[in-house]
């Protein structure tokens, strides 16, 4: 789909420009982890070792505690896939390698091994590699970019992984079948079971309101919350008997409504950076509103 400026009512197409070299590309994702994938960086061009003999593109951490993967091509391939599972297979087995540099880049913080992202990012994907990837038995989330003459940059998601339930599976592996483990079954029944009538007729409310704004929102129930995510997270929502607590992935502004908290530098289960209880029907309203500006700051219509 063409791209337009519109300069006094006439419309010109903005051409396609593509990166001189693949690493222009991952030094704008590094630069960008936040707002592209509400992640933290960690290293750039990690090495795998002698034996493995390869090179991680980027690692990060997520806003969930989660490992993460990227890996990119400035041409159209399905060898990306092979490599970034390849990659996930070496992680798993060198946890402590990952956790001293995050140490090293972050501090003391909380890893969640439960699920690692794997984002693969390429101007394109063939039939094969379409198809590959949803028989995978581990999660690999393909996004397209296009980068235009003006500056404009667009990533858009073309595969995103089914939840998994908790279990183990082999994957085939060129060299022998290695054990992959998938996700912990969180599910948004067990978060259900905290809440009073009042509190769960509310949580329906939110929870269709927020996924009839765009269908490309997912829902990914994690242990202490659920998180909507399109990117990245876009809220997290926390049932208590007596309450929901909704946390916003955008930053406080001055006429915030009363009842919303600015919780950037406070504790809280949420990753988002502004909090707003929510126990009754009145107060739903103001909620809701809170969570559309949310979604159209994160680029959404």
């Amino acid at each position: 789909m063409p791209v337009y400026t519109n300069d006094s009512g006439s419309l010109a197409i903005v051409p396609l420009t593509e990166f001189v070299a693949e690493r222009e590309l991952q030094k704008l994702i590094e630069e960008n982890l936040e707002v592209t994938f509400g992640s933290k960086f960690v290293a750039s061009e990690f090495s795998t070792g002698l034996v493995h003999g390869g090179r991680i593109d980027t690692l990060a951490l997520s806003e969930d505690g989660n490992p993460v993967i990227i890996e990119y091509k400035k041409i159209e391939t399905s060898g990306l896939i092979n490599q970034a599972l390849f990659y996930l297979d070496w992680i798993k087995d060198h946890r402590g390698d990952f956790e001293v540099k995050v140490k090293q880049k972050l501090g003391d913080v909380e890893i969640d091994w439960s699920y690692i992202r794997v984002i693969c990012i390429a101007p394109g994907y063939d039939n094969y590699a379409l198809h590959a990837v949803k028989h995978m038995p581990t999660g690999i989330e393909l996004w397209k970019y296009r980068n235009f003459a003006n500056g404009t940059f667009e990533l858009e998601e073309i595969y995103k992984p089914q939840a998994k339930k908790r279990g183990r599976v082999e994957m085939a592996n060129t060299n022998s079948a290695v054990v992959v483990e998938e996700l912990p079954e969180y599910t948004i029944e067990m978060h259900q079971a905290k809440g009073s009538k009042n509190v769960l007729d509310l949580f329906e409310q939110v929870h269709d309101y927020i996924l009839q704004l765009d269908e490309a929102i997912s829902v990914v129930p994690r242990k202490l919350y659920i998180a909507y995510k399109l990117a990245r997270n876009l809220a997290c929502v926390e049932i208590q008997q007596s309450k929901l607590v909704v946390t916003l992935n955008r930053k406080a502004y001055s006429d915030m409504p009363t009842n919303f908290h600015d919780v950037t530098n406070k504790g809280h289960w949420g990753t988002g950076d502004v909090e707003v209880h929510l126990a009754s029907q009145s107060e739903l309203a103001v909620v809701l509103d809170g969570i559309l500006e949310t979604y159209r700051l994160a680029g959404g219509n």
